[in-house]
């Protein structure tokens, strides 16, 4: 039987347990706990069971959501779980863009509460005058070792 708005939100876990599923059909369920419901979705994709994908939070993803958001993807042959994992791999827009100068200011100025006056001075002078122009322009995902060899050596 198909799981309604109403029993989802009257949901709750019976006494003695620590959780129960509530099914709705074609894998979705949503997964009540003590701290929250969730919307998982048991799936098989070429032939092999996948683990349950996390769809959300109840009720911030509403029952129709949750029966779309994967089926969508199962639909155009994709498995939900690998695309999700690649979606977190995706680096981000900013980081893509993140300079290696603005990175070293940072560290900068995170530790010169800990340093003398004297280490803060040696320190700026270093990064002012060997490091940052040779790779302060740089996005730091391009910096590569061999670079940073150079610097060091001298």
């Amino acid at each position: 039987m198909a799981l309604t708005d109403a029993k989802a939100k009257t949901a709750t876990v019976p006494e003695g347990m620590k959780q129960t599923k509530l099914a709705d059909g074609g894998g979705l369920y949503l997964l009540v706990k003590p701290s929250g419901k969730y919307w998982r979705m048991k799936y098989r994709f070429n032939g092999k069971e996948g683990s349950p994908l996390a769809i959300g939070v109840y009720p911030a993803v509403s029952l129709k959501q949750a029966r779309g958001a994967s089926k969508e993807l199962l639909r155009k042959n994709i498995d939900p779980n690998q695309a999700k994992k690649a979606d977190k791999r995706k680096p981000t827009e900013e980081a893509q863009v993140v300079k290696f100068e603005g990175v070293a200011k940072e560290w900068y100025e995170k530790k010169l509460p800990e340093w003398a006056e004297s280490t803060a001075k040696h320190n700026k002078s270093r990064l002012d005058n060997y490091i940052l122009p040779r790779i302060g322009s740089l996005p730091v995902k391009d910096i590569e070792p061999f670079e940073i060899l150079g610097i060091a050596r001298g």
